[in-house]
């Protein structure tokens, strides 16, 4: 029995012998058994493909196996950051997506310390639902001050996934009020009207020559243009 990539027809296997200088590859039997192996060590994505196992018999008998290398990801949803209110419950998922076969446990940490939820004080739970993706739920009742920070999904077969969640007060700040000097007339006078300050100092400084002769002209052209103002 013989094995075979069948992308580039080169020669992997021959019964117990390997024929390939690539020392991730590795054929396996058993005396007495029908069974015979190709092991493939720290498998890599170019490692995908079709793989045919030949007997030979007369005539020579294949077949044909398709070899699919994925990568799991994980990914807690609704991060980067994540935002809550004080006092509400803290509902975190977590999802192992493209894993051949679901994760023999799943791990969930706080800044970097490993959460506890077999205290029996039900404040922190876990569950686990197995599927097309593995889905880890954490639930903290009553979330606090204490409980931000960075929360991380690690799965043992998957790379870790972290988010950061805040944990806020759900008090409205005071709203903040802007004072409109353009209509206040306490705070420089309404538009279209001169300021008290300067025309009292314009008057105390006319004063002497309203008392010459011409005055009274001047006098009236300060009205006129007094009332146009108005």
């Amino acid at each position: 029995v013989s094995w075979m990539r069948a992308r580039d027809l080169h020669l992997l296997t021959v019964g117990r012998f390997t024929y390939t200088s690539d020392e991730r590859f590795k054929a396996v039997h058993q005396a007495g058994s029908q069974d015979w192996l190709l092991k493939i060590y720290y498998v890599q994505h170019r490692d995908a493909g079709p793989y045919e196992c030949q007997v030979s018999t007369t005539p020579p008998m294949t077949h044909t196996v398709w070899l699919t290398v994925v990568e799991p990801q994980t990914v807690v949803l609704g991060g980067p950051e994540l935002y809550i209110n004080a006092g509400s419950a803290i509902n975190l998922t977590c999802l192992v997506r493209h894993s051949p076969k679901p994760p023999p446990y799943i791990f969930w940490y706080h800044d970097d310390v490993l959460l506890s939820y077999d205290s029996g004080r039900g404040e922190v739970t876990v569950t686990t639902e197995d599927g097309k993706d593995t889905a880890s739920r954490l639930l903290i009742h009553h979330a606090g001050a204490q409980n931000s920070g960075r929360y991380t999904c690690s799965p043992a077969t998957a790379p870790a996934h972290s988010i950061t969640l805040h944990v806020i007060n759900s008090e409205k700040p005071a709203a903040i009020h802007h004072k409109n000097t353009t209509t206040n007339s306490s705070e420089g006078g309404s538009a279209g009207h001169l300021p008290a300050g300067p025309l009292h100092l314009l008057l105390v400084g006319l004063l002497p020559l309203l008392l010459t002769t011409g005055g009274q002209d001047l006098l009236n052209g300060l009205g006129r243009t007094l009332a146009w103002w108005r």
